[in-house]
């Protein structure tokens, strides 16, 4: 059984959901995406991936995901920046 975050992004990925958000949410704040940025590297992750994944497609579907409000919680230089 699967905990959740923890089913790969799509059938056969070699990274989970968690790690994607993670790995996203750390382009971001790094790179210090506005949300229009952000919009477009998920349109851009989108576009290498098969369909159905579980990659958030919008800014506010990533924003409200429980692992990145996780994340958010404890790091404030990401509240300050991103969120």
């Amino acid at each position: 059984m699967l905990i959740i975050g923890e089913s790969p992004v799509f059938d056969g990925a070699p990274i989970n959901q968690r790690e994607s958000l993670r790995s996203i949410y750390q382009f971001v704040i790094s790179n210090i995406l506005t949300d229009s940025g952000t919009e477009n590297l998920l349109d851009l992750i989108q576009s290498h991936c098969p369909k159905p994944n579980l990659i958030p497609q919008t800014v506010h579907k990533l924003k409200k995901n429980k692992f990145i409000n996780q994340t958010v919680q404890n790091c404030s230089i990401a509240v300050n920046v991103w969120v």
